[in-house]
């Protein structure tokens, strides 16, 4: 199918990107280390941009493959305000991580003495 390659063409920019945002930082800014994350989590998005950025091929080839119904309900759960969405979901989701990671680095290896 015509959409194959899109994965890659969205994660390898998000990942060099990420990666210039922590070295950015040194890689021990608690923030640049929250947003280059958080940026190479948005490269995983990658699999599903189809959906969303060339959804007529993309549905028409599910429809093909998979069924007319089936198509009809992957459009109906995945409309394309959904990509929008999912990337706001990745940053909430990182910065909830980040701040968990943080509070357990002090209370199990800063009190011990490992970092």
């Amino acid at each position: 199918m015509g959409y194959t390659w899109l994965p890659i063409v969205v994660f390898i920019p998000c990942g060099v990107i990420a990666d210039l945002v922590l070295k950015s930082g040194n890689y021990k800014s608690f923030r640049k280390n929250v947003i280059g994350f958080w940026l190479f989590s948005c490269g995983m998005i990658g699999c599903q941009a189809p959906m969303w950025v060339m959804a007529d091929t993309y549905m028409a080839g599910v429809s093909q493959s998979m069924g007319e119904q089936y198509a009809a309900g992957l459009a109906k759960y995945m409309p394309p305000w959904m990509g929008i969405a999912a990337v706001a979901i990745l940053l909430v989701g990182s910065i909830l991580g980040a701040l968990l990671g943080r509070k357990m680095l002090k209370k199990h290896f800063e009190r011990a003495g490992i970092v």
